[in-house]
């Protein structure tokens, strides 16, 4: 721009009292005089419509009746709130999405998530399924590492492996209400304790 031209200003046409077209209001205000810096439509039914032409601070955003807005930040990124700023979803050029707010994601269908790398979880709170069919889990190798404690209810639990270890640093107890049975239908059954090792029962058979 050579030196001493003025700055542009965008003059947009005054729209008062235009027809309806399908059923939506026309602007009532819409100043051409004050777009040097941000023009500001608004419409009967409560809608309004903003555009920053500040370098610091370009921006593009449609606000509802209700208070919900969509808006075009000047870094790239889209923001949208929900009434009244009840939850709001903010995606920027780096492929992030922040939600503000209570979310949730109901579907009358099918869910399918796929990712061809990594898929990591952080939760600070509490974490629960609620599945009302089969929950099924297919992985290479699967850890679970928990810091205080690790219950597993159910009906009936069966554990099968080639080479299967249960390893405790302190101590273990099997306990039942009805009978316990280790079977083996290998060679050899093998019980080791560098300790004592107690057996308790009304009536023990070592070969029924």
């Amino acid at each position: 721009m050579p030196t001493g031209q003025a700055p542009y200003k965008p003059v947009l046409p005054v729209l008062i009292n235009k027809p309806t077209i399908e059923g939506i209001p026309s602007p009532i205000l819409q100043s051409g005089d004050a777009c040097a810096n941000q023009c500001v439509t608004r419409w009967s039914n409560g809608m309004k419509m903003v555009v920053d032409y500040n370098e610091d601070n370009s921006h593009v955003s449609v606000e509802g009746p209700k208070g919900s807005s969509v808006t075009l930040c000047p870094d790239g990124s889209l923001k949208m709130v929900s009434a009244a700023g009840k939850m709001g979803i903010e995606i920027n050029g780096e492929g992030y999405i922040k939600i503000t707010g209570v979310y949730n994601i109901e579907a009358t269908g099918d869910i399918g998530i796929k990712t061809d790398g990594k898929c990591d979880f952080t939760v600070a709170g509490d974490m629960n399924f609620a599945v009302t069919g089969g929950f099924n889990v297919a992985a290479k190798d699967a850890n679970f590492t928990v810091a205080e404690k690790f219950d597993v209810g159910a009906e009936s639990i069966s554990v099968s492996g080639v080479d299967t270890l249960i390893t405790s640093s302190a101590s273990t107890s099997v306990k039942s209400l009805g009978p316990v049975k280790v079977h083996s239908t290998g060679s050899t059954l093998d019980t080791f304790s560098s300790g004592v090792t107690t057996i308790k029962g009304s009536t023990i058979d070592l070969n029924p």
